[in-house]
């Protein structure tokens, strides 16, 4: 696998997190169906790539405070294997570095006015562009980047 391609399953996979975060507490997902759910397909991907997938997720969770109870299974893959999700205490926080200084992500073609000015230039939001799939990350990291 190369890089860009493991970048690219680890940035699906911290844009996903707030699906978690979403979730009813005590839902019953797996990484699969996570994927599924937030991109509409699973088809595509080797086991690597869904592997990468799966352990940043995980990863993503815990940084923001999403516990992910595994259930017991005979045999699986680990991104299809089930977990319930505990996220009562989930908070908005990057799901790379942890931290909690980000900027929301504006799509579209905004009007740019004084006050949006002043928002972009204290990073409290970033432009995301003019086209959005429906799942796309809402906020980006000041500190590492990370759109999530």
């Amino acid at each position: 696998m190369t890089k860009d391609r493991e970048n690219y399953m680890k940035n699906l996979a911290y844009t996903a997190v707030r699906y978690l975060r979403e979730a009813e507490d005590g839902e019953e997902l797996s990484s699969r169906s996570v994927l599924i759910d937030c991109y509409g397909k699973i088809e595509g991907f080797s086991n690597d790539e869904l592997m990468v997938f799966h352990k940043t997720l995980l990863e993503g969770a815990e940084k923001t405070g999403i516990e992910l109870e595994s259930l017991p299974v005979e045999a699986g893959m680990p991104w299809v294997c089930p977990f319930i999700v505990h996220n009562k205490k989930a908070k908005i926080c990057c799901p790379k570095c942890g931290n909690k200084n980000y900027a929301q992500i504006l799509y579209g073609m905004p009007a740019m006015n004084e006050q949006l000015q002043k928002d972009i230039e204290a990073k409290r939001v970033v432009i995301g562009g003019c086209l959005f799939s429906g799942f796309d990350p809402q906020y980006s990291c000041n500190d590492c980047g990370t759109r999530f």
